[in-house]
């Protein structure tokens, strides 16, 4: 059969419609860069808003540290209880041989890379913040992940 070329009315459907599928993707982009602020990357550092300081006491004592991602793309960090008080450790442990920490729950500790205990007085932490900002409560819990506090225990790092 031979090849039959388009009509007129033909081409002008293929050209409007080409037209509307570039115009479309066009706004589409631009409303996903507005959405997005117009930034690449995962937004500026901030400190995290994690929630109301009672109920996360309450929680980490009853059930263990929670784990929070970092939403800058950064490693996230344990957030747990230490003398009364919610502290943010980061999760690799400080020194030359960096190694993840995870809170193993049925030892009740944390753990090193090499299934060994690791003691939470000589991990580095994030800022925890507790208070409003904006129109949060005034017991807001945030965790600043900008900075990094040495550990209190020997061999803290700055990071």
């Amino acid at each position: 059969m031979p090849d039959v070329p388009p009509a007129r009315s033909d081409r002008s459907l293929i050209i409007v419609t080409g037209i509307f599928v570039v115009v479309a993707g066009l706004l589409f982009t631009a409303v996903l860069f507005l959405a997005t602020g117009g930034d690449t990357a995962t937004g500026k550092p901030a400190p995290i808003f994690i929630g109301p300081k009672k109920g996360l006491v309450d929680n980490i004592n009853e059930d263990g540290p929670r784990y929070y991602a970092n939403p800058f793309g950064h490693d996230g960090f344990w957030l747990d209880v230490e003398n009364g008080d919610l502290v943010a450790y980061v999760l690799d442990t400080p020194g030359a041989e960096r190694c993840t920490v995870k809170w193993r729950e049925s030892r009740g500790a944390y753990i090193d890379c090499n299934d060994e205990a690791v003691d939470p007085g000589d991990l580095d932490r994030y800022p925890v913040i507790i208070g409003s900002r904006a129109e949060s409560p005034d017991d807001s819990v945030y965790v600043d992940v900008r900075t990094v506090d040495p550990a209190p225990g020997a061999g803290g790092t700055t990071g």
